[in-house]
């Protein structure tokens, strides 16, 4: 459930990182919530109960064992990846397709 979703004005890195642990990546994603609920950002009609949950979870977060455990092996992910966004061919990723659409309204 640790999501920027609902913080308003994210600024890059969008998405940090390399990490060494998921406790590292989690725990950077969690206190930018934080962060963002303490200085406003929030777009949530419940700020106080997300920064609570966000807490919890933190605490959850630095006092599990497994998720300090620093990997050897890692991949590259997109956070919005489809299955219909990556080109094969032979068994290799060939292309990796993303675009966006933003809609501009004159005034």
């Amino acid at each position: 459930m640790i999501d920027l979703y609902g913080v308003s004005e994210v600024t890059a890195p969008y998405f940090p990182g390399p990490f060494k642990s998921m406790r590292d990546r989690y725990i950077a994603q969690i206190d930018r919530v934080l962060s963002a609920t303490r200085k406003g950002l929030m777009s949530q009609a419940r700020p106080l109960l997300i920064y609570l949950a966000h807490l919890v979870a933190r605490d959850l977060v630095m006092n599990d064992p497994e998720m300090g455990k620093e990997e050897e092996k890692f991949h590259i992910r997109q956070p919005d990846a489809l299955p219909g966004q990556f080109l094969v061919q032979d068994g290799s990723i060939t292309a990796v397709l993303d675009w966006e659409l933003h809609v501009l309204s004159a005034c």
